[in-house]
This record gives structure tokens, C-alpha cells and sequence, in this order.
């Protein structure tokens, strides 16, 4: 399809896109057209790495968190939960 674009036909082209945006925005658009490439070219490349995430095994607890705090894993916390039930229940 541009092997049909003549050099009058670029030339015609450049002299509309001057008068649309004015010499002192073209630098600007073409900067910004720029970086919205690498930004499109940065995400897609992450897009493609990355694999699907697991929810870690157990949870880790920050240096800024007081001493009293616990971690569980998923199935401890299940394991906890059902005897809680349990213990409820039978109370009842």
C-alpha cells in the first residue's frame, strides 16, 4: 500500500501535518509517540513473561509487626478453623 505513495504524495502529507499541528508541537507529539511505543513494546514483552502467580505457602511476617502475631499456612488455618467448628458445635 505506501508503494502507491509518490513523492509528492509525502511531501503534500508533511506540509498538512505542519499546518494541522504547528513546528513547535511536532517535536513533542513525536516524543510522546515515542515513549507510548516503548511503553506499549515494555508491557507486552511482561505480558509474555509472565507466568500465572502462586499464593505463597505461608505468609511472612514484616520486621515492623509486633511478636504476638502467627503464620499459618492455608492448610493449618483450614485445620484450625474446623476444630473451632467443631469445638462450637458440640458446645451447643
Amino acid at each position: 500500500m505506501l508503494a502507491f505513495i509518490s513523492d509528492t504524495g509525502i511531501v503534500v502529507a508533511v506540509i498538512a501535518f505542519v499546518a494541522l499541528f504547528g513546528a513547535s508541537h511536532i517535536p513533542k507529539l513525536a516524543r510522546n509517540l515515542g515513549e507510548a511505543g516503548k511503553e506499549f513494546r515494555k508491557a507486552r514483552t511482561e505480558f509474555e513473561g509472565v507466568e500465572p502467580k502462586t499464593a505463597p505457602s505461608a505468609v511472612a511476617i514484616p520486621s515492623a509487626v509486633p511478636d504476638d502475631r502467627i503464620t499459618l499456612t492455608r492448610s493449618q488455618l483450614d485445620e484450625l478453623l474446623a476444630s473451632r467448628t467443631e469445638r462450637a458445635d458440640s458446645a451447643s
